[in-house]
């Protein structure tokens, strides 16, 4: 009864309206139906394991040639540094965060490491806390040593 008072123009508008509600409830569920479909459908970005970045930031640090640079306490800042988050990204050891000192004593007590890597580790930590902070001068042979065994440490222990 109330539509009847309504003019022509008015149910005109109100019908308009109405469509123009039904459309954008129409359009929102596309769109909701869109962006589920979408978000399935995302390809997930493949996780680099640990080892493959330790390696290319390895390959890094020659290329940066701070050795040439006479920049051995940089370079042994930045070796130490990758095998360092290569420990944490791999066997979930905070070693970024740790001293030399905490981190050897965490491990002592970790099962996550066979013996033989755990000696490495503390000579080759060791040895660049020495150039780091000792003000050490190694020897040439020292410092191919010391790239070597992080290397190594990398490559015996990287997950397959």
């Amino acid at each position: 009864e109330p539509q009847q008072h309504l003019g022509p123009e008015r149910r005109r508008l109100a019908w308009l309206y109405a469509a123009a509600v039904a459309v954008l409830l129409v359009a929102g569920v596309v769109l909701l139906l869109y962006l589920r479909r979408r978000r399935g459908r995302q390809e997930t970005v493949p996780v680099i394991p640990p080892h493959i970045t330790a390696l290319q930031a390895l390959q890094a640090l020659i290329d940066e040639d701070l050795l040439k640079k006479q920049q051995l306490k940089l370079f042994y800042n930045r070796i130490s540094g990758i095998l360092r988050t290569y420990i944490e990204e791999r066997f979930h050891l905070r070693a970024p965060e740790q001293t030399t000192e905490e981190f050897l004593s965490a491990l002592a007590l970790a099962d996550s490491l066979i013996q033989e890597h755990k000696l490495l580790l503390q000579n080759f930590l060791t040895h660049c806390d020495l150039v780091k902070f000792a003000a050490y001068s190694p020897a040439e042979k020292e410092i191919q040593n010391t790239f070597s065994a992080c290397k190594t440490f990398i490559s015996q222990t990287m997950q397959e």
